[in-house]
């Protein structure tokens, strides 16, 4: 473990491991950490008064009481509070990598080889894990419009599927195929309208832009 890390650390770049921490950064570590907390902190150098008093004023929130400590390291440090330093300081700590994977380097996905129908290996890269949207009311809203959609159209999802791969390609397929088919019931009716629009037109009749349709009630379209 301690190997596999030392690598990571070791591929960071100019841009990823030397730019300094941010609070935003802090702010999810504080939020991953647990009981280590306290004594990650005075290994990084943050005085027990220090620590003390972030947890005099956070009395009910870890969390904050973490950041405030964390924050602290990261002023002492000014411009030599890493995400390499960081990252090295955790290690050292032993903690555990699933707290601070957010940290490291993106590794780049494994790539699988097939071969084509002459024989020649080609590379084949896995599909990606489609992620659900950050914002809760798109997510919301997609699940809505779903259900609607879903009783008179079943299989139609609007929602992303986490499993990614194959099920989003079947997803997007099924999606696709449904506005196809709404596309080719729809094209005669706009046809139709069309041509009693430019009928009119010629007769010099008043036809409503918004309800074209010769099929509209007499004393609505003279509205």
């Amino acid at each position: 473990m301690a190997q596999h890390l030392a690598k990571d650390v070791a591929k960071m770049t100019l841009s990823d491991g030397e730019k300094r921490v941010t609070e935003k950064e802090l702010n999810r570590l504080a939020d991953n950490l647990g009981a280590e907390w306290e004594g990650l902190v005075r290994h990084m150098g943050v005085k027990k008064a220090e620590v003390d008093k972030c947890k005099a004023n956070n009395q009910s929130n870890m969390q904050s009481q973490i950041f405030c400590a964390l924050m602290t390291w990261r002023t002492r440090a000014a411009s030599g509070a890493t995400v390499t330093r960081l990252v090295q300081e955790l290690r050292d700590y032993e903690i555990d990598e699933d707290i601070y994977k957010f940290l490291l380097p993106q590794k780049e996905p494994i790539a699988q080889w097939e071969t084509d129908s002459g024989g020649a290996a080609i590379s084949v890269q896995p599909a990606p894990t489609t992620q659900p949207p950050d914002d809760p009311r798109l997510m919301n809203l997609w699940q809505q419009v779903s259900t609607i959609v879903q009783k008179r159209y079943p299989g139609i999802n609007f929602v992303p599927d986490a499993r990614g791969g194959k099920f989003e390609e079947e997803r997007i397929l099924k999606i696709k195929e449904w506005e196809a088919s709404l596309k080719t019931r729809v094209e005669p009716f706009k046809r139709r309208g069309e041509n009693f629009a430019g009928s009119a037109k010629r007769k010099n009749h008043h036809v409503p832009t918004w309800c074209p349709h010769p099929s509209v009630p007499q004393d609505i379209r003279k509205s």
